[in-house]
């Protein structure tokens, strides 16, 4: 009965030392992978921190921007408020304008005729 329970507690302690070097060897190469991983990770996490601050200054600058955009719009909009009546009086007055010609035209063809029709031009 002795030899038997040696011979089970050998077995027994074969298997456990059996299983705890296959369990470090699994330990290890999980670890080996795991640490891989981590290492991608943090370059991941890296790239992303520089894009992020990329991000922000283009964020800033775009703001800016806008803001003197914004500012510009502003004061083209008061000048242009302010000029409006200078260039609307043209358009506003075009069709008298346009009458002032013609009539101005019809009395100079008059006086050419009259000019023509004198006796000294003959």
């Amino acid at each position: 009965m002795l030899r038997y329970i040696l011979s089970q507690t050998t077995a027994e302690r074969t298997t456990a030392i059996s299983d705890e070097e296959q369990g470090v060897v699994d330990y290890n190469a999980s670890m080996t992978n795991l640490k891989g991983l981590e290492e991608e990770l943090v370059s991941a996490i890296e790239t992303t921190n520089r894009t992020l601050a990329t991000q922000k200054e283009d964020l800033e600058e775009s703001s800016e921007d806008h803001n003197m955009t914004h500012k510009n719009l502003g004061m083209i909009e008061e000048y242009l408020v302010d000029i409006e009546p200078g260039c609307t009086f043209i358009q506003e007055n075009y069709q008298s304008r346009a009458d002032a010609r013609a009539a101005e035209r019809g009395a100079l063809v008059e006086a050419v005729d009259y000019i023509s029709s004198t006796p000294a031009n003959e």
